[in-house]
Order: C-alpha cells, then structure tokens, then sequence
C-alpha cells in the first residue's frame, strides 16, 4: 500500500490487534510466504518473525493447495502459546480449505490479511 494507507493501518487497526493480543495472551507473528527458485532452495518457504524478533522458517518442496494450512499447522505447534498470524497481500487459491481450518482451530490461532 502507500505510505498513508500503511500509516493508517499503523495507527487506528494494528492497536486493535496489539490490545487482542494482550488479553489472549497470544502472539503476534508477520507472516511472510515467498517463492525461492535458486540455489539449492526450491519451492516455497514461509517466514513468520514475532514483535520481540523471534524467527521460524518452513520450508515446502512444492507450492500445494493447502500450503498455507500446512504452515499455519506447523506455526502453532511451535509455541503454546495462542497465534495471530499476520499477512500482507496474500492469494489463496482454495479459501474454503483454509477458512475450515481456521474454523477449526480458532482457539490457536486468528488469521489477519492486510489489504
């Protein structure tokens, strides 16, 4: 988005999620997926970074359908604590498999697209 748009979010959507958080107790984790096509890296891999700097990666052979519900699975496994996964600009080809695993799993785990 531009600059304005970013600020916006910045100021009046993301104090809403910081304050969803605390009452959770979740953690916030920016969620990255991105293609790699050189080296000995191929396939897809996601990245997910928390506000105190905390790194996970995972890494995909192949991009699949349901490649997100494979890392949003894997994402909350790796801490006990509750999730919200952030993402920015992001398609999905199969909505409804994600949206039922989200459904599913929502005591874990809250999903937020930026437009």
């Amino acid at each position: 988005g531009t600059e304005e748009e970013v600020n916006n979010w910045r100021i009046k959507e993301y104090p809403v999620i910081q304050k969803m958080a605390r009452k959770q107790g979740a953690e916030i984790h920016w969620c990255v997926p991105k293609n790699a096509t050189g080296g000995r890296l191929k396939g897809i891999y996601f990245k997910s970074v928390t506000n105190k700097g905390e790194l996970r990666f995972f890494i995909y052979d192949q991009l699949a359908v349901n490649i997100y519900v494979q890392f949003l699975d894997q994402l909350s496994k790796s801490t006990p604590r509750r999730i919200i996964a952030i993402f920015n600009r992001m398609r999905i080809k199969d909505r409804g498999l994600l949206t039922t695993w989200l459904n599913q799993h929502d005591e874990r785990i809250t999903m937020i697209i930026i437009q």
